[in-house]
């Protein structure tokens, strides 16, 4: 059985990391020469997450209690969960299932005089052209925030019409690092009042970045198809759900007693991060083989099955399809030897009802990865053909 998702990560990538968290030193130096690879040295930083960037950036805005931000109808809970956390309003604004993006009418229709800022996430890896919200962002004085967390094709990555733009580098993403986050801020003032607020937040410690690193590369080891068909195998004999286990396995460790979010990614993070992101690394070639696998899958789609984001710019991080029947399809896919899954707890719709909620109830995540074999891409067309 082939995974859901496969990790963009080498044994050699862990390896590299667990021999940092030994011998790298200089925080500062390191985290600089990060931004310099990325052309970021002089607007940017890098944070934990980009959960972490977002909490920081909250608070280095301190808009006034009951003040509102916008978010896209379709996002990561944890986004919203923030918002009401520092004592701000969540204003969920419907999506256009062609660009991925706020509705341009319906965002202008819940802007009111207590809103500051716009929170738009960019959705499935793919990207969308921001510049027309960006332009109503500017017209009404708003701060627009992407949230292009899983949208890294390379340092153009971070540059866009957006005020501020987040990319991670957390455990599925593109070029993972076991964590980390890339920030680009436009404002400098803005800037300046983020990394000194940043400075006061406590450094991750290593053991934290080796224990990230070790995950991933138990779950790099599980992606086998042997070893992922012996672990569905267990949850069966245990009555455990796959999909629950493999969530929580994927999930980053929510904050307890002790614990804190809000902290700097350590040296160690920021050398992983850096040897991921270099010239060097094997990630760009292998987003371009993905996008070139996804987009040969999207080609013999049906016309029963609907894949969101007709105007986006698609790398296929994930391979979204809406189904009138998820489970079925889900079911037939296995059939076929592919562990296919309907929507999961990474995104949801924030508002009950319209095309948001609709696609986030029939949507399946089609394994479209360029390493699976020939055989097994032939038989997921054909089932997808058969919708």
């Amino acid at each position: 059985m082939h995974p859901r998702h496969r990790l963009d990560l080498r044994p050699a990538d862990v390896g590299h990391g667990l021999l940092a968290v030994l011998t790298a030193r200089g925080r500062r130096r390191r985290e600089r020469e990060l931004l310099a690879l990325v052309d970021a040295a002089d607007d940017g930083f890098a944070a934990l997450s980009v959960r972490a960037a977002w909490e920081l950036l909250l608070a280095a805005c301190a808009w006034p209690p009951g003040s509102e931000v916008v978010l896209s109808a379709i996002t990561h809970p944890g986004m919203a969960a923030l918002v009401g956390e520092a004592g701000l309003v969540a204003v969920p604004v419907e999506v256009d299932l062609d660009t991925l993006l706020p509705d341009v009418a319906a965002l202008e229709a819940v802007v009111t005089d207590r809103t500051r800022a716009v929170l738009v996430a960019q959705l499935f890896g793919g990207r969308a052209d921001l510049s027309v919200v960006a332009a109503l962002c500017r017209r009404r004085g708003l701060l627009l925030v992407e949230d292009a967390a899983q949208a890294w094709t390379g340092p153009e990555t971070l540059r866009s019409a957006a005020d501020v733009t987040l990319v991670s580098f957390g455990l599925l993403k593109t070029a993972t690092a076991a964590g980390g986050a890339l920030v680009r801020v436009a404002d400098p003032a803005l800037l300046l009042r983020l990394r000194r607020l940043h400075r006061a937040w406590p450094v991750q410690s290593r053991l934290d970045h080796a224990a990230r690193l070790l995950r991933a590369l138990a779950l790099l080891l599980l992606g086998e198809p042997g070893a992922y068909g012996a672990f569905l195998l267990l949850c069966r004999v245990l009555g455990a759900s796959p999909g629950a286990v493999l969530e929580r396995a994927t999930r980053t460790p929510a904050p307890g007693p002790g614990r804190s979010a809000r902290l700097r990614p350590s040296s160690a993070l920021l050398v992983t991060m850096a040897r991921r992101l270099s010239a060097e690394d094997g990630s760009p070639a292998r987003v371009r083989s993905r996008t070139a696998a996804g987009e040969r899958l999207r080609a013999v789609l049906p016309d029963t099955l609907r894949q969101p984001g007709a105007r986006v710019s698609r790398t296929h991080w994930l391979f979204p399809v809406r189904s009138a029947d998820p489970e079925a399809l889900v079911a037939r896919l296995r059939a076929a030897g592919v562990d296919a899954s309907a929507a999961t707890s990474n995104l949801v719709a924030l508002l009950p009802d319209g095309p948001g909620s609709d696609l986030m109830r029939h949507v399946v995540y089609v394994p479209a990865y360029p390493e699976l074999p020939p055989d097994v891409r032939t038989a997921v067309r054909r089932v997808l053909a058969e919708q």
